[in-house]
């Protein structure tokens, strides 16, 4: 009985092992924005910043008021009692001065994984209990990545395709970008040094013909 029980084992896959956790779990369900203000948290704490800096730097980046209050309200909506409503230039801003990805705001729970934790676009009610229309984490890294499972049958124009052709080509654009103003810059330094070259010619030109007239 332990040997078939242990053959068992051998033979789950990663993927059985988190359905079963998932299965042990206890379902729970949270806002996207709840999730935003959760990775917020772990974000600045990566960063060794506290709540008071980051409301600093938000404030000189937006010139909107970010007082250590609002960050400490903003982090304690990842409970889900009363969630702040993030904005696109909030996210902008708070993934710019924390120096992340905009995409990290959104990662699912990390390093605990929770398989069972679903996921909402709208607002979750203290009471709210998990559907089977809630997403999952796959759900989520699907709508942030395009394809949350390789193995997932996809069509023409697949999101993950699209997303990785356009950053593709920003990336191609971005390099293009920074090789010029490289060559900008070492043309500007080659012509830095041969004006200095030049200049000492002149100079020793001038003198040497100074000389030539004492002489003469």
């Amino acid at each position: 009985m332990v040997y078939s029980r242990r053959v068992a084992n051998e033979q789950e896959t990663f993927a059985d092992q988190l359905r079963r956790k998932g299965q042990e779990a206890e379902q729970t369900l949270r806002s996207i924005n709840s999730l935003v203000a959760s990775n917020v948290t772990a974000a600045r704490t990566l960063r060794g910043m506290t709540q008071q800096q980051l409301g600093q730097r938000l404030e000189a980046l937006t010139d909107r008021r970010w007082s250590k209050a609002t960050i400490s309200a903003l982090e304690r909506s990842a409970d889900g009692i009363k969630v702040r409503q993030f904005d696109a230039d909030d996210l902008v801003a708070i993934a710019r001065v924390l120096d992340v990805p905009l995409i990290f705001l959104f990662k699912p729970s990390l390093p605990d994984f929770r398989p069972n934790e679903r996921y909402a676009p709208h607002s979750v009610g203290d009471q709210a209990e998990p559907t089977a229309d809630d997403w999952t984490a796959v759900d989520l890294a699907r709508v942030l990545f395009g394809a949350g499972d390789a193995t997932a049958p996809v069509g023409p124009g697949d999101a993950a395709d699209l997303v990785a052709d356009t950053f593709s080509e920003l990336l191609g654009t971005l390099d293009a970008e920074a090789t010029g103003r490289l060559v900008t810059d070492v043309t500007a330094q080659k012509l830095s040094r041969w004006r200095e070259v030049l200049e000492e010619l002149a100079e020793e030109v001038t003198r040497a013909m100074a000389e030539r007239s004492e002489r003469a």
